[in-house]
């Protein structure tokens, strides 16, 4: 598979929310890069963790400024944040518990969650403030 570039699939073009974004990707690729150089499941855990802790903080940001801006879709689009949350937390829970699971594989999955979510969803939003002036 081809690596992801985080600045392709990151922009909505709210320069807030673009950083971010980068900043889950990395986040992605790091744990990804950490499973192929074998490292060993305490650090693997701890990135999990890293990535979990900074997907809730972006996503409150992200809720924040939706409802700031009176964002119309704002509850739809809380509700595809939780099924994201719950299914990185799954994804995680599966990882630390099984030997046997393949975390590249979850991760691989989880980017492309993350990647057809700011694609689709996230672009809604981005014309939204760009409307109201946000940028």
């Amino acid at each position: 598979m081809n690596q992801l570039n985080s600045n392709q699939v990151s922009s909505i073009g709210v320069r807030a929310m673009d950083y971010q974004h980068g900043i889950l990707m990395d986040e992605m690729t790091a744990l990804r890069l950490a499973v192929k150089r074998g490292s060993q499941r305490e650090e693997i855990n701890e990135l999990l963790d890293r990535l979990i802790a900074y997907t809730r903080m972006h996503f409150e940001n992200e809720e924040h400024l939706m409802e700031k801006s009176a964002f119309p879709d704002v509850a739809v689009h809380r509700a595809l944040h939780r099924k994201f949350e719950i299914e990185i937390l799954q994804s995680a829970e599966r990882a630390r518990l099984c030997e046997g699971v393949d975390v590249t594989a979850v991760v691989w999955a989880l980017q492309n969650g993350f990647t057809e979510h700011i694609s689709d969803a996230n672009q809604r939003y981005g014309e939204w403030f760009h409307a109201q002036g946000i940028y």
